[in-house]
């Protein structure tokens, strides 16, 4: 379980103040807005890739209580995990190493993986030899490492081609059965409305929204939350 009270953070004009914010382990969450920067703002800041100002923020029940350490989550977006002139098999023992999970576990959690998307057969090429499709398949991998943990998936279905969305979704419905906490972030909520459990909506920094996909006005959202 993750939860926050008083969070505040101001980056570039864009200002963040959370009252008070719970996500529940085994949670799928939709995170959006009006075309502006604040849920991701959040979003980096839930997942350790930006420090808040203020406030606090308590996590419970996963493998580290050090959330600010990145050992506790993940961060799915294009060249998140992207180490230049090393091949792809020794980037995720890096990350690994970083993550603090050990080459047993490593290795059970290739296999896991496996099961939804191919990986081993990239193991000797460098990023910079990798497609689109196949990078963004070794970082939802790397994402995907801690479990359960914080997964933030910034709009996954625009990074992974078509005909990857079903084993994503499968991907997806086990990590949320054995306990992660799963943020996805978009301005396009229509396309997640079938996977998330709850939806929160920003407006110039502040959760205007917080229930069920359904129950939104989306004449407010249309002009301008």
């Amino acid at each position: 379980m993750i939860e926050i009270q008083n969070l505040t953070k101001s980056v570039k004009g864009q200002n963040i103040e959370i009252d008070k914010l719970k996500f529940s382990n085994g949670e799928t969450v939709m995170l959006t807005g009006h075309l502006n920067s604040c849920f991701e703002i959040l979003s980096a800041i839930l997942c350790g890739r930006i420090k808040k100002d203020a406030g606090v923020i308590q996590i419970t029940g996963f493998e580290s209580g050090d959330f600010q350490s990145l050992e506790d989550s993940g961060y799915f977006d294009l060249d998140s995990y992207r180490i230049p002139h090393t091949n792809v098999k020794n980037m995720i023992w890096n990350v690994a190493k970083l993550k603090k999970i050990n080459e047993n576990i490593l290795s059970s959690r290739i296999v896991w993986f496996e099961n939804y998307f191919p990986l081993k057969q990239y193991f000797s090429k460098t990023p910079e030899k990798c497609s689109a499709t196949t990078y963004s398949i070794i970082d939802l991998f790397l994402a995907t490492l801690i479990r359960p943990g914080l997964i933030v998936y910034r709009d996954p279905f625009s990074l992974l081609p078509f005909e990857l969305h079903k084993k994503f979704v499968m991907l997806l419905n086990w990590l949320k059965e054995n306990g992660s906490v799963n943020i996805i972030t978009t301005t396009d909520p229509q396309r997640y409305k079938n996977l998330t459990d709850r939806m929160l909506v920003m407006r110039k920094g502040r959760i205007v929204f917080d229930g069920h996909y359904e129950n939104y006005d989306w004449q407010e959202l249309s002009n301008g939350v």
